[in-house]
């Protein structure tokens, strides 16, 4: 039985308790009442019947509330007591798992410590066990280091014992020795080539100082080694056309281009083997120069030009694909122009969107569709504007409300010939540019 209804019964019999003393009060009260109203008559005037009646009927009545009430008294009485053996009942089996909980308790604290204890003493050998462990490291490290040092004192006794050069005396820019004219370091060996030297390392292109010895005449050829990351997974679709754009790229014979002497493909890399060349790339050029005359400049790009013109006239027509200061090399020996890191043999092979498009300098049909031959003259337009400027051409390019390109009314190192010149090579469309390199070349001519 609920809490609720046991309070609701408790609370009924002592309103019963209560009440039976007043009304047991009340009906003696009006016996007694009867009682005297039989003395007042005289003897020969008796009670009405129904006056004897209403007793009979109240003491029936009061009999009959008597007999409930201890009717009552009793069920309830039962009730309660069957009641409070259950909650007896619940209270003992309440405690009962509050202490079966407490000793599970007790027991799973005493389990962790345990584990925990175990814990702290292995990690104490593990502790213990990298100490030993870098302490060992650091004597082999000694001993490595020592053997080293050993191993070039050997070196250098059988070398002199042998006649060998040593290669003492050299400054830590040399390559070669100056003596015996043997590679001093070589950081590693792919195939025939030695790489001497690491140039730069871009995303998935590392660029090397490598030679290669002739074994007739004993003496090294220095090279440019590029090695590029591939996707091996996609080789059968692209390793016919490196090999076809490689041949083709080694039969070009241009003062502007780099010699391709071999090319090939190793593991995870395709490699690029060319004459090395020696110079500074125009935009380091420029940096360093800080301003170039414009006859300069422009004698620069009409050989950018000229270059240009004999690979879009190949069949079939060979696009550079990234004509941009950095991609030009202004030679030590002769100042003349060189074209370097060809986007069209590069991008072959290298996972998707590793080459989109070279920034500022990338014509805008680069970014969705096939190179085009206007895609290079876009090129030679805005590399113009850096030459002359001496800055990024972004300051000058404008996008919105339908014209989007270079506005160079403001720069004073501009002529009005040269703009006109730089803006028809730069016009978003590639059918409004120049239609040749040719063309553009004997425009640059014909005005200066």
């Amino acid at each position: 039985m609920e809490p609720n209804k046991l309070e609701f019964i408790e609370q009924n019999i002592a309103e019963l308790h209560h009440r039976l003393p007043q009304d047991i009060a009340v009906i003696n009260g009006l016996a007694q009442a009867l009682e005297k109203i039989e003395t007042l008559f005289p003897e020969h005037q008796k009670i009405p019947e129904y006056i004897t009646k209403f007793k009979n009927d109240l003491e029936d009545k009061f009999s009959e509330l008597r007999r409930e009430f201890d009717e009552d008294h009793d069920k309830l009485l039962e009730e309660s007591q069957t009641i409070l053996s259950q909650l007896d009942e619940i209270e003992s089996n309440l405690a009962s798992k509050i202490n079966d909980f407490k000793h599970q308790q007790q027991e799973t604290e005493t389990e962790l410590r345990n584990e925990l204890s175990i814990l702290k003493s292995q990690l104490n050998n593990y502790g213990q066990t990298h100490k030993n462990l870098h302490d060992q490291v650091s004597e082999l490290q000694s001993e490595i280091k020592y053997l080293q040092q050993y191993n070039v004192q050997l070196t250098a006794k059988i070398n002199q014992i042998l006649g060998k050069c040593t290669h003492e005396g050299n400054s830590p820019q040399d390559l070669f020795c100056k003596d015996c004219g043997e590679p001093i370091n070589i950081l590693q060996q792919i195939r025939q080539y030695q790489v001497l030297k690491i140039l730069t390392k871009e995303a998935g292109i590392n660029s090397y100082v490598a030679c290669k010895k002739n074994h007739d005449t004993h003496k090294y050829q220095r090279l440019s080694l590029q090695k590029m990351k591939i996707d091996i997974t996609q080789i059968n679709q692209w390793e016919t056309e490196f090999l076809q754009m490689g041949n083709t790229f080694k039969n070009l014979v241009n003062r502007g281009i780099p010699k391709l002497i071999d090319f090939f493909v190793e593991g995870e890399y395709k490699y690029l083997v060319m004459e090395r060349l020696f110079g500074q790339n125009l935009a380091e050029y420029i940096e360093q120069k800080r301003t170039i005359s414009s006859q300069q400049g422009i004698q620069w790009m009409i050989e950018v030009c000229e270059v240009l013109d004999y690979l879009h006239n190949q069949q079939p027509a060979i696009i550079h694909g990234d004509i941009q200061p950095a991609n030009l090399l202004v030679q030590n020996l002769n100042n003349h122009i060189v074209l370097q890191n060809f986007r069209t043999i590069n991008q072959i092979g290298m996972p998707v969107n590793t080459f989109l498009h070279s920034g500022i300098y990338a014509a805008p049909e680069q970014k969705y569709g096939p190179l085009l031959i206007q895609s290079d003259i876009y090129g030679i337009g805005v590399t113009l504007i850096f030459i002359l400027t001496g800055k990024s051409p972004e300051k000058f390019y404008h996008q919105g409300h339908g014209s989007n390109q270079f506005h160079l009314e403001a720069t004073d190192n501009i002529t009005k010939n040269l703009q006109t010149i730089i803006l028809k090579a730069t016009q978003p469309n590639p059918d409004n540019r120049y239609s040749t390199a040719k063309e553009l070349a004997q425009e640059l001519k014909s005005r200066y």
